[in-house]
């Protein structure tokens, strides 16, 4: 396997409150994780950086021969711990009270792979083979959840309102309800983890192309940065990319 990632402040922002995890291919697993943090003032980041800081270790040295089911256990587990650690520093300072993050987890081999997600940082999976792409994860947003439950159409989410409202966060209440599913895939195919800097900013249609172009997996992160930057570039933008290929070179 490839990996690779890229991260910009966006034109907007003061701040990049994004932060990110790539690990390629220890013991059989690559792992990635992006976490896209809330709060205000340096809030924002602290959450971010933290639940990074507390999740990868969990990640980042999974025995060889790990089943899937043991791989969802530690993740859940890192999650779960994670949600404990920063809502314990949100009440402990009074300037960080109300922080969160959204947090997305892939762990692979070259056979499965494993998506955890709480938030709106979404997970997509290229098909090399068919030329297509699948949005894995469904956002635990306002919008999200009308969209849903048939009360709002896709086209109209990205001008909604309350496009940025999220349902569920790392840290924001005692409790944190997470997403997990796994699936197969071909070498070939490409994930790829993004905050909503990117999926706001740029259509599922020009994701697929810039997956399926013939570049290093690198430059292919820095295509999908240097889009959302065109397209407006209104929000901090995390791209962390997983490739399924025989090469087991790797770059972050």
């Amino acid at each position: 396997m490839k990996t690779a990632s890229a991260t910009d402040i966006g034109r907007i922002r003061l701040l990049n409150e994004d932060s990110h995890f790539i690990q390629n291919q220890i013991n059989e697993f690559s792992v990635a994780i992006v976490a896209d943090g809330m709060g205000g003032h340096r809030a924002g980041d602290m959450a971010s950086q933290t639940a990074i800081a507390s999740i990868a270790p969990h990640l980042s040295n999974i025995p060889t021969g790990s089943s899937i089911e043991e791989c969802k256990l530690l993740i859940r587990e890192a999650v779960y711990q994670t949600n404990h650690i920063v809502h314990e520093l949100s009440l402990a300072n009074p300037d960080l009270h109300g922080m969160g993050t959204t947090v997305a987890i892939v762990v692979a081999t070259s056979k499965w792979f494993i998506v955890c997600h709480v938030g709106d940082s979404r997970v997509y999976l290229w098909e090399s083979l068919v030329n297509r792409i699948h949005q894995l994860t469904a956002d635990h947003s306002l919008v999200g959840e009308l969209i849903k439950s048939g009360q709002l159409a896709e086209e109209e989410a990205s001008t909604h309102p309350h496009r940025n409202v999220l349902t569920r966060a790392i840290g924001t209440d005692v409790h944190v309800e997470l997403d997990m599913g796994n699936w197969m895939w071909n070498e070939g195919d490409v994930l790829m983890l993004c905050s909503d800097g990117l999926s706001n900013m740029v259509d599922e249609n020009l994701l697929r192309q810039l997956l399926a172009e013939k570049k290093d997996v690198q430059d292919k992160a820095q295509s999908l940065i240097k889009a959302a930057l065109q397209g407006g570039g209104e929000d901090n933008i995390t791209v962390a990319l997983i490739s399924n290929e025989s090469n087991e070179v790797g770059g972050e």
